[in-house]
């Protein structure tokens, strides 16, 4: 019975997905699992809604490439995955790649400050918003590609005091507009701009 099986749950506070047949459960497929988090390949989720989730983490602690995928799969129901916690990588000090999916909204402060190793970043399409001191004061970081098409925030010292001769690939028709940000976000006086027309 329905019924039984989610008393059961409860009681044994689980947190697999795989363990239950949420699709059977109805309104507890939604309710109940609104800020669980769970775990998909190597990285960690929490369900915000019916149809989104955030990134909270990840499981390997050695941890050096990583990509945000745009979506996920949950229990054969297919999430968006909107947004970073700020907390995310508050230990990645092994992480050198980061591929920030393309439905990410924005970058939360001093998001990679603890990831001293990290050399290469893509920020995915729908990123409008960085926040202050997202990559503050990594001096491994010498890559960065925006495929942002709607960028229109970026805070203070976002880019203060990562390698000198970093590399930034733009966008063609955003080059202008996003080489002014980078500049007024801290990047240095030193650092490359180079345009692309793919994604």
């Amino acid at each position: 019975h329905i019924g039984n099986l989610i008393e059961w749950a409860k009681e044994l506070d689980i947190q697999d997905v795989d363990l239950l047949p949420f699709h059977q459960l109805g309104k507890y497929k939604y309710d109940s699992i609104i800020n669980r988090t769970f775990t998909v390949g190597k990285a960690i989720y929490k369900i915000l809604s019916k149809e989104e989730v955030e990134f909270v983490g990840y499981s390997d602690a050695k941890i050096k490439d990583l990509t945000i995928p745009s979506t996920i799969i949950i229990n054969e129901r297919k999430y968006d995955v909107t947004s970073i916690d700020k907390y995310a990588f508050g230990n990645a000090v092994y992480l050198k790649t980061i591929k920030i999916g393309n439905k990410i909204k924005t970058i939360p402060k001093k998001l990679f400050a603890n990831c001293p190793k990290l050399t290469s970043v893509i920020i995915g399409e729908s990123v409008t918003k960085i926040e202050s001191k997202a990559f503050y004061k990594l001096d491994s970081l010498k890559k960065i590609k925006l495929k942002c098409t709607d960028l229109k925030t970026m805070e203070d010292d976002v880019f203060k005091g990562i390698y000198l001769k970093a590399k930034f690939k733009l966008p063609k028709n955003k080059a202008k507009q996003y080489t002014k940000l980078i500049k007024t976000s801290g990047a240095p006086n030193k650092a490359k701009y180079i345009t692309y027309t793919d994604k």
